[in-house]
């Protein structure tokens, strides 16, 4: 899949090109995400969310004509996202299920969550739900299901 990351430390960079194995392509943008550099997403078909990036509805409009159709989280908390509207929207939104970090030592967070982000790109790639680590609005009887 193709994926754009707006607001992204090298650290997070570097961490995700090492989990990712080529399997996705990414576009860096080393700004925040806003109205005025939305349009850099266009061609892609994932937003990549760090825990400092705000996806409000006026944005989220603008993310969807760039062709965006999902919202891949890095974090277990969605509260930063306005998913009421990516719903109304019909955007599929991803986070890292709390239990993927059970155990987990805060050197090690980064590259489970990143790992997690990868698993959730492909299984979209293959046209599947993301089971426990979707975060959508819709009523999906697929996201009981472990994956």
């Amino acid at each position: 899949m193709k994926a754009i990351a707006y607001n992204i430390t090298s650290f997070e960079k570097e961490t995700l090109i090492l989990v990712n194995h080529k399997k996705h392509e990414f576009a860096f943008i080393a700004e925040k995400l806003s109205i005025e550099n939305a349009y850099l997403a266009s061609g892609k078909g994932v937003l990549l969310i760090f825990p400092n990036d705000v996806i409000g509805a006026d944005i989220l409009p603008i993310l969807k004509e760039s062709g965006i159709r999902y919202l891949a989280c890095t974090t277990v908390n969605t509260d930063h996202i306005d998913r009421k509207a990516a719903g109304a929207l019909g955007f599929k939104i991803s986070n890292i299920p709390a239990h993927t970090l059970n155990g987990i030592s805060d050197e090690d967070s980064l590259r489970v969550r990143l790992e997690q982000v990868v698993k959730n790109l492909d299984l979209w790639g293959k046209g599947k739900c993301v089971g426990k680590a979707c975060a959508c609005m819709n009523s999906c009887a697929k996201k009981a299901v472990e994956l």
